[in-house]
């Protein structure tokens, strides 16, 4: 099967992923039974791998792809802006939450995550500008 036909059933796929990741996060931290915790958050977790395999596989196969639907480029540029306002804040959001949490061994974990929201902010820097 080529990429063309593979892409739309990947995409669906990594959406039902996405909705079910929604779906089990929005809720897990209100349901009062661990065991149902447990299970759900087992299951959030089992659905957030699925979602990074899915989205690797679209990644491996996406330069061989030909967007249809291409959004319109001030569109992108609104994603974009919106995308590292977004990161921003997550680096801000981190860098407290680092600061009140005293435990070194989650501030260990922690840490690269937080490596991460900079530089996903410097990416998304550099898309905007190339689109400037």
């Amino acid at each position: 099967m080529d990429s063309e036909k593979v892409f739309p059933i990947l995409k669906q796929d990594l959406d039902f992923e996405i909705r079910a990741i929604n779906l089990y996060y929005e809720n897990l931290f209100s349901i009062g039974d661990s065991k149902t915790r447990s299970t759900l958050l087992r299951i959030l977790i089992d659905s957030l791998r699925h979602a990074l395999t899915i989205a690797n596989i679209i990644s491996s196969i996406n330069s061989d792809l030909k967007i249809q639907d291409e959004i319109p480029r001030e569109k992108l540029i609104a994603v974009l802006n919106r995308g590292l306002k977004e990161e921003m804040e997550s680096e801000e959001i981190y860098q407290e939450h680092m600061k009140l949490i005293v435990d070194p061994e989650v501030i260990k974990k922690i840490r690269p995550i937080f490596g991460d929201e900079i530089l996903h902010e410097k990416l998304v820097k550099d898309l905007l500008n190339k689109l400037k």
